[in-house]
């Protein structure tokens, strides 16, 4: 499994509402209901040197809150506050001379403020030394040094380092692999809210991906992701609703799912949906909306919603009958390998449905189709090598397809085998049985594939 990667965490802002001040006079300053108030206010105790005062300031410059923002003197009033002792400001701090903020970006200096806070226990101070260890921001990269102080500050219940921790267990990065702990820490992550996380575990459980498969765990956290609007969790609910994988098959909640996902733009989502519209399946049948929804699905690509809507144009489902963008939407998703459409096509070029009859095409996508396995397209190919359709008339490649289609339970096609071989002397039927071998050959190399 690849492992997750959380490559930005952005540092919480520093507000005067939320800061736990001590100090009476700035805590006077922070009851003081507008901000350029509270500005004046704060800026005469900084300047007096009280150390939250200040690093409230360095808060007020760098938001822009009762000020112009100005990173410049965020920084100076950070610094004076940090120097004082200040652990906020000492985070920070680091964070501006990481992001090159007000100062040119400076990862030693950004390591050496984090260290300063992480050592009085800041849990993302913590967090953020494991990330220069990691990947050698500013110190040579070590990933046991990133370990200890992830480990330390997921102790702490930091949901980075927890989700982090876990991946670094997940692929033996800096320690052994180790799928419970693994599991841990990315359980810890996920109680505490992460949805990233939250979708995984649903992954892991679902496949057994270090963890026994357990398809009632793997709803449990697809749902705990999907109701804070994962879109693969949305789409995966949709499918195990509507598969009753873990959960008693209901049309109506996967149809919910898949909505939700589609509403975000997923194209799976999107192509699902319009079919449970045409089909009525969780929902009133609609075809507008099927279309709605297909159209959608099938511009981007998807190769079930652009078979879908073939079928939608070539019987004018929701739409006026067209029988050119039938052909155009049958073709790509042909185009893309789908075998359904595949077989679809050979059918309307052979008895010229919404085309003109076309004998060769009808030939190639026909064996198109016979050659992914598609059992139909295989008798189809039989008869039309007998009757000479499209391609010169042939017993012993005829007799092959049929041989073909009754090895893969086809009763029609097995009958039509011993009828020709009525009319065939044992050479040809050797040559053609001999074919038959290699084609199946050919179809099984295929579907490996």
């Amino acid at each position: 499994m690849k492992r997750i990667l959380l490559l930005c965490i952005a540092f919480i802002p520093l507000t005067a509402s939320s800061a736990t001040v001590k100090d009476r006079a700035t805590a006077k300053c922070i009851a003081i209901k507008t901000e350029q108030q509270q500005f004046t206010c704060m800026q005469k105790l900084a300047e007096q040197g009280k150390v939250q005062a200040q690093g409230l300031l360095g808060s007020m410059y760098e938001q822009g809150q009762g000020i112009i923002k100005n990173y410049k003197k965020a920084l100076y009033w950070y610094e004076q506050a940090a120097k004082q002792g200040d652990v906020d400001s000492q985070l920070k701090l680091g964070g501006m001379y990481e992001k090159g903020q007000g100062i040119a970006k400076d990862d030693k200096q950004a390591l050496y403020w984090y260290e300063q806070a992480a050592k009085k226990g800041n849990a993302q101070a913590q967090f953020s030394i494991g990330g220069m260890y990691e990947q050698g921001q500013g110190v040579a990269k070590d990933d046991k040094q990133a370990l200890y102080w992830y480990t330390k500050a997921a102790k702490q219940g930091n949901v980075g380092a927890q989700v982090i921790l876990g991946g670094m267990y997940d692929q033996g990065q800096g320690i052994a692999k180790d799928d419970k702990q693994a599991l841990y820490w990315y359980t810890k992550a996920a109680k505490q809210g992460d949805v990233m996380v939250q979708n995984l575990l649903g992954y892991m459980y679902e496949q057994g991906k270090g963890i026994a498969q357990n398809d009632k765990q793997a709803l449990y956290w697809y749902t705990k992701a999907a109701m804070q609007d994962n879109l693969e969790a949305q789409r995966k609910l949709g499918f195990m609703y509507l598969d009753g994988q873990g959960v008693t098959k209901n049309d109506r909640k996967a149809f919910y799912w898949l909505q939700k996902a589609a509403e975000q733009g997923d194209v799976k989502a999107q192509g699902l949906l319009g079919h449970m519209y045409e089909k009525g399946q969780g929902v009133v049948k609609n075809y507008k909306k099927a279309l709605s929804w297909v159209q959608k699905a099938a511009k981007q690509g998807n190769v079930d919603a652009q078979r879908t809507l073939g079928l939608m144009y070539l019987y004018g489902q929701g739409i006026a009958k067209n029988d050119k963008q039938a052909l155009y939407w049958y073709t790509k998703a042909a185009k893309q390998g789908d075998m359904d459409a595949q077989l679809k096509l050979g059918v309307m070029y052979l008895f010229g449905e919404g085309v003109t009859k076309d004998g060769k095409q009808a030939l190639y996508w026909y064996e198109q189709a016979a050659t992914k396995g598609n059992v139909h397209a295989q008798l189809e190919l039989g008869y039309m090598y007998e009757k000479g359709q499209g391609v010169k008339q042939d017993n012993i490649t005829a007799y092959a397809w049929f041989l073909i289609a009754s090895s893969n339970g086809n009763k029609t096609a097995e009958n039509e085998s011993q009828d020709l071989e009525d009319k065939m002397n044992r050479e040809q039927i050797d040559q053609g049985q001999a074919m038959a071998e290699k084609l199946a050959a050919t179809i099984q190399h295929k579907q490996a594939q």
